[in-house]
């Protein structure tokens, strides 16, 4: 009875020690949650541990304290001219903003209206009146739920639309050859870009030479020189092209020559003093073959004033064979420009035999690439071989190089370039050379066409 008795003391002993303690224990009465972009609710509870960690003891929870969801006020606000009629109005962004809400004013004091609301930092105001000050202020707005959060209104600013002077006029070409019947457009640049009045005049020095439109086309006239004058109407700021217009030559005869490695080192000084005005140079031979003279051909001849043009030698015998070479092709002639055509050569022996359906497909994977990549396209066979092996209907529209080698031509087809003999002497070379005349004046052609990196 007495040990009940003095456990029942001690069970005592240890409630009331605890009432104490927690008597010693205050619960919080306000918790402050604040925080910026980041909506919160948060309360807290008191808890004592034994000395060990092993038993805790609680008492009631704070109340709840939500905290309050602030917006940083946009910085760095303009209002730039952009044109005689428009204001560029710039900020800097606001992490975790959902939009921004422009402000327009004709005065300091207002009243601002709303022009506009952009997901980005920076808008147009279009259509003000020039020499006008506007008044501008803008902030920020986060979309929570069914309700906008907005952030303070940043300080106002101001700006105005004026007329901005043309400061320079510029065209596209400094000189330009044409053929009596040839068209051309001049592309003009004012600087600055935003100039208010980019209006223009033309001029030609001598309209029996060309003419001019008032959009910049050229018509060239008849033979001879003439000056184009272009004239800004803000300023009267010039700048001139000058044109060449040479007569149409019937039924041209222009000296030319084939070349590979075969004719090992060329001196091309001493084939233009031959009278050799265009060379056709082969660069590359089935899916990886590179004519290991091409580039010193193609630097030394245009460096002497010869025209060139370039040759791929096909082995291919399926389309996907000849899709392989004409890109293997394109990528030697990269960065180069070629007053004559881009020519595939199909004669091999692997070919012959070929149905002529495949064999004119592999041809036109050739030349509709080789358009489609910026050149101008032309193939190379002899009489045979367009009579007989190709379905040379298919190929009308493409230029011909005939090779067909004697004192006349025989093919009844359209003629671009003949190769008329295989055992041709000229200085500068030694041994044969396939010798060609060209009927077309290429050179002037796929630069007026704009081919061929031109």
């Amino acid at each position: 009875m007495k040990k009940r008795i003095r456990k029942i003391r001690g069970i005592s002993c240890i409630i009331i020690l605890i009432a104490f303690i927690l008597s010693l224990v205050e619960v919080p009465k306000h918790v402050n949650a604040e925080t910026k972009n980041l909506p919160t609710s948060m309360k807290v509870n008191a808890v004592l541990s034994s000395h060990n960690g092993d038993s805790r003891l609680h008492k009631e929870f704070s109340s709840t304290s939500d905290s309050q969801f602030v917006l940083d006020t946009p910085e760095s606000l303009k209002a730039e001219e952009y044109s005689y009629d428009s204001i560029t109005v710039s900020w800097s962004g606001v992490t975790g903003a959902s939009g921004y809400e422009v402000y327009r004013a004709e005065s300091s004091d207002g009243p601002y209206n709303l022009i506009l609301t952009s997901v980005s930092t920076s808008c147009i105001d279009k259509g003000v009146i020039t020499d006008k000050t506007y008044y501008y202020k803008v902030r920020a707005y986060t979309v929570t739920g069914d309700s906008k959060i907005y952030s303070d209104f940043t300080p106002v600013v101001n700006g105005a639309a004026t007329i901005i002077n043309v400061v320079s006029v510029g065209l596209d070409k400094k000189t330009d050859t044409l053929t009596v019947g040839d068209k051309d457009t001049l592309a003009v640049s004012i600087k600055p870009k935003n100039a208010t009045n980019q209006s223009v005049m033309w001029n030609s020095s001598d309209e029996t030479v060309a003419k001019i439109n008032s959009k910049g086309k050229i018509t060239a006239v008849g033979a001879g020189k003439t000056i184009i004058t272009v004239i800004t109407v803000d300023g009267g700021i010039t700048a001139s092209c000058t044109i060449i217009v040479k007569d149409v030559v019937k039924n041209p005869k222009i000296k030319g020559i084939d070349v590979s490695k075969w004719q090992n080192r060329i001196n091309w000084s001493k084939v233009k003093r031959s009278g050799v005005k265009f060379a056709m140079i082969r660069a590359s031979y089935g899916s990886s073959g590179v004519d290991q003279m091409f580039s010193a051909n193609y630097a030394s001849a245009k460096a002497n004033g010869i025209a060139v043009g370039a040759y791929h030698y096909s082995y291919a015998t399926t389309v996907s064979r000849a899709n392989k070479e004409v890109n293997f092709f394109i990528k030697r002639l990269k960065g180069k420009k070629f007053e004559y055509p881009i020519c595939v050569d199909v004669e091999d022996s692997c070919q012959r035999g070929l149905n002529k359906k495949k064999l004119t497909n592999i041809v036109l994977t050739y030349l509709r690439k080789l358009s489609k990549a910026g050149y101008y396209p032309m193939i190379y066979a002899n009489r045979t071989w367009y009579t007989t092996e190709l379905d040379d209907t298919r190929l009308k529209v493409y230029d011909h190089w005939l090779a067909q080698w004697g004192a006349s031509i025989t093919y009844k087809g359209k003629v671009g370039m003949w190769q008329y003999t295989s055992s041709g002497k000229v200085k500068g070379i030694n041994g044969r050379v396939d010798m060609d005349i060209s009927y077309v004046d290429y050179a002037a052609k796929i630069k007026k066409l704009h081919k061929n990196g031109f």
